[in-house]
């Protein structure tokens, strides 16, 4: 068996026997307060005990207990306590305490305490404790506390404290305190 040495930080591969961190240049990063795999994950101010896996996830400043999985996700500015689980997920500007499941969910300005679940929900300026369930539901500017659940439900301009639930329900410009249930309303 060969053995790893301990070294200055020069080469590819660093281990410092004191704390037990161990790194590999800007690929993978495990130490007692943060886990890092994948080309430049976790790289600049990642938060204590966050967890950044996938090329790029959570690369610029990842907010403390956060996680990301995907290629891209909380890529940049992800909230503390935020999962952003997927390709883009989360990926600029995610919330303190918002979920974001899915390719793109979440993906450019999600509010604080959001949740995006399935491909492009919640894509786009979807603001605080708004809630997009369904492929592309939400998916643009979906605004507060307002609910979208099913394909495309709310997909552009919903508005605030509003319920769209079905296939394409509320899909353009639903105002403000409304309601649409059933497909196509």
């Amino acid at each position: 068996a060969q053995q790893l040495l301990a070294d200055d930080g020069a080469t590819p591969i660093s281990v410092n026997a004191a704390t037990g961190d161990f790194i590999v240049v800007d690929t993978l990063k495990i130490n007692q307060a943060e886990v890092a795999i994948g080309k430049v994950a976790g790289a600049v101010n990642q938060g204590g005990t966050a967890v950044a896996v996938g090329a790029n996830a959570g690369q610029t400043n990842q907010g403390g207990q956060a996680v990301a999985i995907g290629a891209g996700a909380g890529n940049n500015g992800q909230g503390q306590e935020a999962i952003a689980i997927g390709v883009l997920a989360g990926q600029t500007t995610q919330g303190i305490d918002s979920i974001a499941i899915g390719d793109a969910a979440g993906n450019n300005g999600q509010g604080n305490g959001a949740i995006a679940m399935g491909a492009g929900a919640g894509n786009t300026n979807q603001r605080g404790n708004a809630v997009a369930i369904g492929q592309n539901a939400g998916f643009n500017t979906q605004s507060q506390s307002s609910v979208a659940i099913g394909e495309s439900a709310g997909q552009t301009t919903q508005g605030a404290n509003s319920v769209a639930i079905g296939i394409n329900a509320g899909q353009t410009n639903q105002g403000a305190s409304n309601v649409a249930i059933g497909g196509g309303c």
